[in-house]
């Protein structure tokens, strides 16, 4: 729990390495993998409670740390955010967004590295030395959302295994009531303010949402975060219910996804126009 803690610090020096307790864990927390002396951090949320990882050299062992005690300061949060919003960024861009230095935001940068939270790439082709560009891991999904779904997992694995279909019926019926709650406030209103309207309410559950205008009719909602990311990175009719929450609130327009976190996109993309 320090340990994650003290590298967001920059203090690892002075971090305890806690003893080794085997692969034990549960779904939706972040933990401390030891592979060849590198600590680093990752999610483990399998419904299985323990785990070893296997890599062509070695066996990583796994210790568990709840991912709530881990404390971003409140910059570091505001770098992680801006980066999802971005999806890709360097440290100059992320500085002109925040309007901070670019060394402080690169000193962010490297804690957060360090923690397994964002990784980069170095982007070739442009005049000069090579730009890092980073973007956030799966790590940071649980650190927006509001609640953890580990018990969720279990209880949909106790589900599937009695009857797989309603799985299925119970993603739709989560879906019909979320529609309900706010189809009334919906109906009738301009499809630009129903748009930011679904952008706002997916914000406020953790989703890290905004919208844009792309042109006469053409709006995209994207979310740069994934609220209920242990869900459904098992159980992709989570991805399915949301796609159809947001066609039952504009059923004028045609909705598409056109990206998708679950399949390795920095974020989850509706494309959304009026049917002419």
């Amino acid at each position: 729990m320090r340990l994650v803690s003290a590298i967001l610090s920059g203090r690892v020096d002075e971090a305890p390495r806690p003893a080794p307790t085997g692969a034990t864990g549960q779904g939706g927390k972040i933990i401390v993998a030891d592979l060849l002396g590198a600590t680093q951090v990752s999610v483990f949320s399998t419904v299985t409670c323990c785990e070893t990882r296997k890599t062509g050299r070695t066996n990583a062992t796994i210790r568990c740390v709840d991912h709530a005690s881990v404390a971003l300061s409140p910059t570091q949060r505001r770098v992680l955010a801006a980066l999802k919003r971005q999806g890709e960024a360097t440290a100059d861009e992320l500085a002109d967004a925040l309007e901070i230095s670019s060394s402080a935001v690169r000193q962010h940068l490297n804690a957060l590295r360090s923690a397994g939270f964002i990784t980069s790439r170095q982007e070739r082709g442009q005049p000069g030395r090579p730009a890092d560009r980073y973007h956030a891991t799966e790590l940071t999904e649980p650190l927006f959302a509001t609640t953890d779904g580990s018990l969720s997992i279990e209880l949909l694995a106790h589900i599937e295994e009695e009857d797989p279909e309603l799985v299925n019926r119970v993603f739709d019926r989560r879906r019909r009531r979320l529609v309900d709650d706010v189809k009334d406030e919906l109906t009738g209103k301009p499809i630009d303010r129903r748009v930011s309207a679904i952008a706002e309410l997916l914000e406020a559950q953790g989703y890290l949402a905004d919208s844009e205008k792309l042109g006469n009719d053409h709006y995209r909602i994207k979310l740069h975060s994934c609220a209920i990311w242990p869900v459904a990175s098992h159980y992709r009719q989570a991805c399915t219910a949301e796609l159809e929450f947001i066609r039952d609130l504009t059923p004028d327009a045609t909705v598409e996804r056109i990206t998708h976190k679950a399949a390795g996109a920095h974020t989850c993309a509706y494309d959304i126009s009026i049917q002419s």
